[in-house]
């Protein structure tokens, strides 16, 4: 009975922590979900409107281009993904090192979500059917957590640059690291999360879906 309530409190706890954080950052995640929301819609608008004389190709992502045509393997497609997201990861903390560099936050979301919506409407164009079925339940869903694992982050490093005004190479702040570690932590679990599920689930419908386009 002990250990179950010691269980339950860290659970509670946990909670707790998690919705003081979006309490705290609400408007910084409502404007950067009207970002992405924007990304996505205009993604979609090019992608369809690009519908004739589609190829493989044309996907802007050149990862899953290279795993349709079986250039690589699933475990190739998780580490190209996460080092790829790492690197996105050490971008976003860089630019926010200074105020005046804020902006190319607002910038990496928007693009990040542009592509996931471009990708999305170029799969279903080029493979219909079986484009709307991977879209729906494997790319979309994936990119989705990635791209919420990626506001996090952005939200964290944002906040920091406007509350501190200026963190540089020498000196971060004590603040900044103690809020960021815990959130860090979680982006990366939820990437992890995201690709794992994406390189399992991937090949059982690539034999199905994507045939006869290149």
């Amino acid at each position: 009975m002990w250990k179950y309530k010691r269980v339950m409190s860290r659970s509670n706890v946990c909670w707790g922590l998690i919705a003081d954080h979006f309490a705290r950052y609400k408007w910084i995640y409502l404007i950067f979900a009207a970002v992405c929301l924007t990304g996505l819609i205009a993604g979609f608008i090019v992608g369809f409107s690009r519908a004739e004389n589609l190829e493989l190709n044309d996907l802007p992502d050149t990862i899953l281009v290279a795993f349709i045509n079986k250039d690589i393997a699933g475990a190739s497609l998780f580490f190209s993904r996460f080092f790829a997201f790492l690197g996105l990861i050490i971008l976003v903390w860089i630019t926010n090192f200074k105020p005046f560099l804020c902006f190319i936050t607002f910038i990496i979301l928007l693009y990040r979500s542009f592509l996931i919506g471009i990708n999305c409407a170029i799969l279903i164009v080029l493979y219909q059917v079986g484009g709307i079925i991977n879209v729906v339940l494997i790319f979309l869903p994936v990119h989705l957590i990635t791209l919420f694992a990626l506001m996090i982050w952005c939200t964290i490093c944002f906040y920091s640059n406007c509350a501190h005004k200026q963190l540089n190479y020498k000196v971060i702040s004590v603040e900044f690291w103690s809020c960021s570690r815990l959130n860090l932590i979680s982006v990366l679990l939820l990437i992890i999360v995201a690709y794992t599920l994406e390189a399992i689930l991937m090949p059982y419908l690539t034999s199905s879906i994507f045939i006869g386009v290149s």
